[in-house]
């Protein structure tokens, strides 16, 4: 099992950051610059079909993780009532890897209550919600004088780190075994490196570009008590890094803690002519396994019956997950 970290510089202002299906989009168009479409949708019915492995994970800041919110809350047993300890872990979006670890092996010092707890000791990331003020003159546009110039705005995002500086390097996670196209066309740093990436709505007028700036690969290690790398014992926990949808037939929700995503995105998967809504779990959910199992196994893809230009259309729900180390 390999992984790619692709790593960005933010050149214009975030109006949302990417997930990971937007990303598997992206990956897909890229493709298409090297392959035919035939080969391509060999590929992406591989994955469906769970032949091929492919897990992405959303945009993050670089060197941070989604901050499990519902599991440190409930490990440290802070409820509503602790409004200020409540509210400010609510507002972490991203938390240092380094220090998510200190932060989840602090729970297990039965010394350690919220009052012991000074988030100022560990490295974080909050999101600033803002926008621009546009204007739209009509009488220009439709080269007819009277029309009334449209006033609306651009919703801009800002993440800051917790002494007040601008994030401005991304990176996304890919997770895949050798012998598939995506594996190759990754392989080959030049296919990526220093192209501008248009990663969000209005990426003509200059919101949601990127330019890649490194590519870093390495080789999943095996655990010491792991006999197959993908397999890992009963309860065992993972961290969602993005968009995933779950094999709940695999998951033991009793030990999970569930970040539900409303999608802006038509929710829904055909069966029998009925729609049915479809429940995607958000980055910085944990996931713990139902049994003893390779943990690809608690998350799937569908096709995508809303998707007329490709047959073979899917809605990627293999988010990445990375064990939860406790």
């Amino acid at each position: 099992m390999y992984i790619f970290e692709i790593k960005l510089k933010r050149t214009g202002e975030i109006t949302l950051l990417p997930d990971s299906q937007k990303l598997f989009g992206f990956l897909m168009g890229k493709l298409k610059e090297s392959y035919p479409d035939e080969k391509i949708g060999e590929f992406v019915e591989s994955v469906e079909r769970k032949e091929s492995i492919c897990m992405i994970s959303n945009l993050f800041p670089t060197d941070y993780r989604p901050m499990p919110k519902s599991y440190i809350l409930d490990k440290y047993k802070i409820g509503i009532y602790d409004k200020k300890m409540h509210e400010k872990i609510k507002n972490i979006e991203f938390i240092k890897r380094e220090d998510l670890k200190k932060l989840i092996n602090s729970t297990k010092n039965t010394t350690t209550n919220i009052d012991n707890i000074n988030l100022n000791n560990y490295n974080y990331i909050k999101k600033e919600d803002t926008f621009i003020q546009k204007f739209k003159i009509e009488s220009q546009v439709k080269e007819l004088s009277g029309f009334p110039n449209i006033a609306y705005s651009i919703p801009i995002v800002k993440y800051k780190d917790n002494v007040g500086n601008i994030i401005s390097d991304y990176s996304f996670l890919i997770k895949l075994e050798k012998g598939n196209i995506l594996f190759d066309y990754m392989n080959n740093r030049d296919n990526l490196l220093n192209i501008d990436c248009h990663l969000g709505h209005k990426a003509s007028y200059g919101y949601n570009t990127y330019v890649i700036k490194d590519i870093e690969f390495s080789k999943q290690k095996k655990d010491k008590k792991q006999k197959d790398i993908l397999k890992y014992p009963k309860n065992e926990k993972f961290l969602n890094l993005g968009m995933l949808l779950p094999n709940l037939d695999k998951i033991n929700i009793e030990k999970s803690y569930f970040e539900l995503f409303t999608s802006h995105r038509k929710p829904f998967e055909l069966s029998d002519g009925v729609n049915t809504f479809i429940s995607f779990l958000n980055a910085g959910s944990v996931l713990s396994l139902k049994e003893k199992s390779e943990y690809t196994c608690m998350s799937k893809c569908i096709s995508n019956d809303y998707n007329l230009m490709y047959d073979k259309a899917i809605v990627f729900g293999n988010s990445y997950l990375e064990i939860l180390e406790v």
